[in-house]
């Protein structure tokens, strides 16, 4: 189950395909919502956990967080 519903296309079903048929993609999770990281500015709730294949990509020492918008 996706936290964006059950819908058989929703935006983290989505997600999880890609990340499942990305070759440099070693592991991910999808992270339950008391999952807290403390940051100097508050405590931040990721999605997701993503491991790449070493050496397969740069590190990048940031947070991302995406949301939907409708307009």
């Amino acid at each position: 189950m996706f936290t964006d519903g059950y819908a058989e296309k929703s935006v983290e079903l989505q997600f999880a395909e890609g990340l499942n048929n990305a070759d440099k993609v070693c592991v991910y999770a999808k992270l339950p919502r008391g999952f807290l990281i403390p940051t100097p500015v508050r405590n931040y709730s990721p999605d997701w956990a993503i491991a790449f294949y070493e050496g397969t990509v740069k590190p990048i020492y940031s947070i991302v967080t995406y949301s939907m918008c409708f307009f």
